[in-house]
């Protein structure tokens, strides 16, 4: 009974309209003087410089739990050949894996949209890594055809403006395949109750863990 979902998706649902905001790109937290960020390069429309993971073999890493969603985009790297990374230690917390790697005890990872949720004292370092063609999207997802209907696009047209005020809002579960975790919105609430609930969830959402957050109204 759902009117709309906005999830991270690794590929298009085909039995929804799928309407692709922005590219989520995961992120190696390095120190700002690990011997690896000279190796990094900058690409045409990528935000940050690109690095091959394999230029941090036999560092330590640390990753997410297999519940969250970056865990995901994290389980991709070590399918990548020629990868061998050293020691894998498992955080819940995004925030202090991020400044563990800023202490220069291990390489961490975040999602580009949670930077700003990030307190880190000491310099560290952001660069895009893993499959380029494998990178998820911020998307809305709406039921087949209903993305023409007025009262959706204009939904659709508030969530954008949203977006570009709340950098931290890709927080999401991707789905049908896996846990259907989603900001989610129906109409019989109201939009504006919709749009408001979820302004406010990220406005006051804990910064230091990398858990989902979901609106269903």
């Amino acid at each position: 009974n759902l009117d709309l979902i906005l999830c991270v998706q690794e590929d298009p649902n085909p039995l929804l309209d799928n309407i692709q905001l922005k590219k989520e790109h995961l992120l190696a937290a390095l120190p700002a003087d690990h011997p690896a960020c000279q190796k990094a390069r900058p690409l045409p429309d990528l935000p940050f410089p690109y690095l091959d993971i394999r230029e941090l073999n036999g560092d330590n890493f640390y990753i997410q739990y297999p519940h969250q969603q970056i865990r995901w985009q994290e389980n991709k790297l070590w399918e990548i050949r020629g990868f061998q990374p050293g020691k894998i230690k498992e955080i819940d917390s995004i925030d202090l894996s991020v400044r563990l790697a800023s202490e220069g005890l291990g390489v961490a990872f975040t999602m580009e949209s949670y930077l700003k949720a990030l307190h880190v004292q000491k310099p560290v370092r952001y660069f895009i890594t893993g499959d380029l063609k494998t990178c998820p999207w911020l998307t809305i997802c709406v039921p087949r055809g209903h993305s023409r209907l007025p009262v959706i696009r204009d939904c659709i047209r508030l969530l954008k403006k949203v977006l570009i005020l709340l950098s931290r809002v890709c927080i999401f579960y991707p789905i049908p395949q896996r846990r259907a975790s989603a900001w989610s919105f129906s109409r019989k609430a109201g939009w504006a109750t919709a749009i408001s609930s979820l302004t406010r969830s990220l406005i006051e959402a804990p910064r230091s863990h990398a858990t989902p957050y979901s609106v269903t109204t």
